[in-house]
């Protein structure tokens, strides 16, 4: 702690002391000094630790008490009779208890339980520290993180922008990370928001360095210019306001705003005009010009009649439509802008319209420069937005003359369309429901159009916003057994056209929805008829499809029924229970409450005050076989974790999952040694993880004790949905295994061994699901009988599906095999049909970003999730393939810079035990190689990072030979290495020096040893290059790939 006048700064909290019964004597009794209630820090939460920690430290340092929070108790000595050590204790021991107290006062409620068993100031200060010191450690990545996303917006100043950004840097220098003056000033710059780019580069060629004042000053002075012309240009640039004339409606408008002396903006608003002093050459009076005045206009007996005529054949709304002085410069016809204040849409060129009724006599649209033109239609034009909804709009005015296209706001609003006007942008919804957006320009909001669609539909189409009316039928005389169909049609109707309710329906993806790549049904549950048509109404059961959204209604003619199959599963528990397949959930629910019960999970007692207890929900689900045929129900019961709080509920959730490299090695090991393999699966695993947290729940609906439904359930053992349930699953999992003499892979958290006399066992465990590995039937039965004892197990006798892959075993080889996802994911994307390809890759294809029409980006991602996780257990073959589509959303190889578009090469490699490939990757490198051989090193590097890996894991098997000899790795190029076993340096290879050393050091430890193969033999070739057949065929076979024999 160091003291700077009269401010004192907290440098380090941790102090350690450690004071002897002779020190005691010389302490003086500590006398508290007062301090006004004002400087007492906050009660303490959970929250900003640090902060309270230093005003706890500072208020404790008034007080004279801040010593004995590092200071240990003294302790007195059996024939210590001295009354001076005696009174120094005592004292001590007071001023201790004060200094503790005021510590447990600076807590809330919610803690001061938790700690009250803490003896000392000292005991309390490090118990407080240690718990939360570490949650405050990741304060540093969450303050820099803030700082790399800050993105300035043109919404907001400038200046206060960057006064949020000095708030960041200042906690950023609080964490005690110092950041110069120059890389702040220089940050805050690249920061600017994107209407500052020219001024931006101002300040980057600037040769004079800038403190933070003077560019806050630079930035204030531009705003404040920036301001002036755009307040100066808006003056400049007032609309004027062009209305539609329609009898007597128009004029009073027309009047009213004369009198006003006011007139509308472009967005409908009204602004200031100076009254016309001149003189009106209709009735010569002075103060108004002839366009407005009231009297009727000479020489023209003939429009009133017009008027009257247009009255007739359009509808009473009154028609105004708003139009900005911009409308005088031309623009694009095919634009579209919003109008709020119009209250009809105008359209100018007719090829738009898809419906179109011509208009005799139309009414005449008064431009900004008092030019009129006429209205020489009216029909439904479709405007496709760049969203893909389509926003159809009826009653469209036709006006040749007009400069642009406008979309009547007021229209949109009163049909359920919502506007939201945000800095420069508009966005347009219905509903809820994203339908397109807009951008300021020329003082007006245009849409976002992409095309004009052109519809066949007649004018008794509907449209997106107009309500369609139901016809009612009448009430007919009642007629003994006979439906009013029969005494209609004269004959019995057909009932063909019934479904049966609830049951599973395939129905096809509208055309407008399909796609080549992608599935051609849609799940749904038949729900009804349609009101207006012929078709059937579905509700969206499961959907692939990005528009068609799951619980949503559809209507359509062409599906398929499945009238036996009813694919909803139960949301709550009286739905199972009643359901028809009732006895088989009741069945679920009774296992599921007997594990619950037998694991003693919980125990019911009265809730204490202040405590609130967290519900419950079923989950019902069906398990399926490979088959597609139903295996068991399934019931579980999932408690609300969603609903802990941080720091009180729970406090860390991390637990390991073994990797899919480890399970293949463990495979690999059984094949090579003959070993037995069986599997075995946790009943209820997380149910078995032991608790350190006080958490309550409501008893579970359907379960609730007789004579004790007021209790709740405190929670001795884990629950699925808790926060903390898989972290407390995988410790009591490891001190099950520890205490009965496994040990632990240091490679892989979920791998364990026991290697005793008699024989040895691996087991590897993927969260519930586990594979056992022995040398014989003893160690394997033995530690079934283990885990028995200690968990609710079920015996899978041998391994036969782990992960969704095969395991087939032969008298001389182990097959992996994942034919039946394949098919799975064939029929998935209704491929079923599809040719074979000869090769994973067609060489003489060439991939570039599309530029073209947007496809399905969602189902896309879905293809190649599929075939990812298919390339990740057993098909190394397709990683190239795989990785390469991906982009557009102890062999190793690798490619320099194939793609012409692309600078960055690609690597590979494959490592192999017992002829069978157990570990590949296939990959984009992540910098630019400046030659050939700098790429081959840079997959030299990654490949021995594998290989240093899977060389640890095997000293951990037990019996391997120790040590384990290098791993061989076989390598195409042999400038690679001869640079990797070379220790000279040169100016060529300075820059991969990292890599160099690396390697050097691999290979001098005997991890690694390299070797040169030729390319036509490097099995690893395919994972960084499309290759022909042949060769394709001779590496699938070098990494022990082969076609299946069914």
């Amino acid at each position: 702690m160091t003291t700077e006048s009269d401010n004192v700064v907290v440098t380090e909290l941790a102090l350690v002391a450690t004071p002897t019964v002779a020190q005691v004597p010389a302490m003086p009794t500590v006398v508290p000094i007062s301090v006004s209630p004002g400087e007492k820090p906050e009660k303490f939460s959970g929250l900003n630790f640090k902060r309270w920690q230093q005003k706890m430290l500072f208020y404790l340092t008034t007080l004279n008490l801040a010593r004995f929070l590092i200071e240990d108790a003294p302790k007195l000595k059996e024939d210590e009779h001295d009354i001076q050590v005696i009174s120094a204790i005592d004292a001590w021991k007071h001023s201790d208890f004060l200094c503790r107290n005021y510590v447990m006062n600076g807590l809330a409620d919610s803690l001061y339980n938790v700690y009250s068993d803490k003896k000392t100031a000292k005991e309390l200060w490090e118990s407080l520290d240690r718990k939360y010191k570490t949650e405050d450690a990741g304060a540093k990545k969450f303050v820099v993180g803030r700082f790399l996303d800050y993105k300035m917006v043109d919404s907001k100043t400038v200046v206060s922008q960057v006064q949020e950004l000095q708030v960041i840097l200042h906690e950023i220098h609080a964490e005690g990370m110092m950041l110069s003056e120059t890389f702040q000033v220089a940050a805050i710059i690249e920061k600017l928001p994107p209407a500052w780019k020219d001024f931006k580069n101002y300040l980057k060629h600037k040769r004079k360095e800038m403190s933070i004042e003077d560019l806050i000053i630079r930035l204030r002075i531009e705003e404040d210019n920036r301001r002036s012309e755009k307040k100066g240009a808006h003056t400049l640039n007032e609309a004027k306001a062009n209305f539609v004339e329609h009898g007597q409606s128009s004029k009073a408008k027309t009047n009213n705003n004369k009198g006003k002396g006011s007139m509308l903006g472009p967005k409908g608003g009204i602004s200031k005009k100076p009254k016309f002093q001149g003189k009106c050459f209709n009735c010569g009076k002075q103060g108004h010009k002839s366009v407005d005045c009231r009297l009727p206009k000479k020489n023209k007996p003939k429009e009133a009649n017009v008027i009257d005529d247009i009255t007739k054949n359009v509808s009473d709304i009154d028609l105004t439509a708003v139009v900005s002085e911009v409308n005088l410069v031309s623009s694009n016809p095919k634009e579209w802008w919003i109008d709020t204040s119009a209250t009809r849409h105008v359209c100018s060129d007719k090829k738009m319209f898809s419906t179109f009724e011509p208009i005799e006599n139309g009414e005449k649209v008064f431009m900004g420069n008092s030019a009129t033109s006429e209205i020489k239609g009216q029909g439904k034009v479709i405007l496709k937005m760049t969203s893909g909804k389509e926003l159809t709009l009826t009653n469209v005015l036709y006006v040749p003359k007009i400069r642009k296209n406008l979309v009547s706001g007021s229209l949109l609003n009163n049909h359920g369309f919502r506007l939201v006007f945000e800095s420069n942008k508009v966005v347009l919804s219905k509903s809820g429901m994203y339908v397109g957006k807009g951008y300021m320009s020329d003082g007006m909001w245009k849409l976002n159009v992409m095309t004009i669609i052109k519809s066949n539909m007649n004018k008794a189409s509907t449209s997106t916003y107009m309500l369609e009316s139901s016809n009612l039928w009448h009430g007919t005389q009642k007629k003994a057994e006979k439906t009013p169909y029969e005494l209609w049609k004269g004959r019995k109707p057909s009932y063909t056209y019934l479904r049966m309710w609830g049951c599973l329906a395939k129905v096809a993806v509208p055309p407008p929805k399909k796609v080549k790549i992608g599935p051609k049904t849609i799940d749904c549950i038949f729900i009804g008829y349609a009101h207006n048509s012929n078709a059937y109404r579905f509700l969206v059961y499961e959907s692939n499809i990005p528009d068609i959204h799951k619980n949503t209604i559809m209507e359509s003619r062409n599906a398929s029924f499945f009238e036996d199959v009813f694919p909803c599963e139960p949301q709550t528990f009286k739905e199972a229970v009643n359901s028809t397949e009732g006895l088989m959930w009741k069945e679920a629910i009774k296992s599921e409450i007997d594990s619950i019960l037998q694991n003693h999970t919980w125990e019911l007692v009265d809730l204490p005050p202040g405590c609130k207890p967290l519900s419950s929900k079923w989950i019902f689900k069906r398990k399926m076989k490979v088959d597609g045929s139903i295996d068991k129900y399934k019931a579980r019961l999932v408690i609300k974790g969603y609903r802990q709080t941080e720091g009180l509920d729970y406090f860390d959730t991390y637990s390991p999952v073994t990797r899919i490299n480890s399970i293949r090695m463990v495979l690999a090991i059984a094949a090579l040694r003959n070993l037995e393999i069986h599997q075995m699966d946790v009943k209820t695993a997380f149910l078995n993880g032991d608790l350190d947290e006080e958490i309550y729940m409501e008893q579970p609906e359907g379960f609730s004790a007789p004579g004790q439904e007021k209790k709740v359930c405190k929670l001795v053992k884990s629950l699925y949905g808790l926060k903390q349930a898989p972290k407390q699953w995988h410790e009591k999992f490891d001190n099950v295994m520890l205490s009965h003499g496994f040990k632990i892979n240091e490679c892989d958290k979920c791998v364990y061994v026991k290697d005793t006399e008699h024989g040895y066992v691996i087991v590897c465990l993927y969260v519930d699901d586990m594979l056992i590995v022995g040398s014989d039937d003893k160690m394997i039965t033995s530690t079934k009988n283990m885990l028995n004892s200690r968990f609710d197990m079920k015996d899978m006798g041998l391994a036969d599906v782990i992960l969704g892959i095969k395991i087939k075993r032969t008298s001389d080889e182990l097959i992996l095999s994942q034919s039946h996802y394949v098919d799975k994911i064939l029929g998935k994307f209704d491929k079923d049909n599809s040719g074979v390809a000869r090769t994973p890759v067609d060489v003489t294809l060439h991939l570039f970003k599309n530029k073209g029409e947007s496809v399905s980006q969602v189902e896309y991602s879905r293809v190649i999730g599929s075939l990812m996780y298919l390339m990740s257990c057993t098909r190394p073959d397709i990683a190239y393939a795989v990785s390469k589509l991906s982009r557009y959303t102890r062999y190793s190889d690798a490619n320099w810079i194939s793609n012409v578009k692309d600078s960055k090469s690609h690597s590979g490699y494959v490592f192999t035990l017992g002829g069978a490939a157990v570990s590949w990757k296939s990959s984009k490198q992540t910098v630019i190689a400046r030659s050939t051989m700098e790429s081959e090193f840079i997959t030299l590097d990654k490949c021995g990072e594998e290989a240093e890996w899977l060389r640890h894991f095997l000293e951990d098997i037990p019996r391997w030979s120790k040590p384990v000899p290098p791993i061989c790795i076989h390598c195409d190029s042999q400038s690679a290495i001869g640079r990797a076993q070379s220790n000279m340096y040169n100016g060529k290879s300075r820059h991969i020096r990292h890599r160099h050393n690396t390697i050097r050091q691999l290979l001098s430890t005997g991890v690694i040893s390299v070797d040169y193969v030729k390319s036509k033999d490097n099995i690893a070739d395919p994972l960084t290059k499309g290759l022909n057949r042949e060769l394709v065929e001779k590496s699938s076979r070098g990494m022990g790939l082969k076609p299946i024999k069914e």
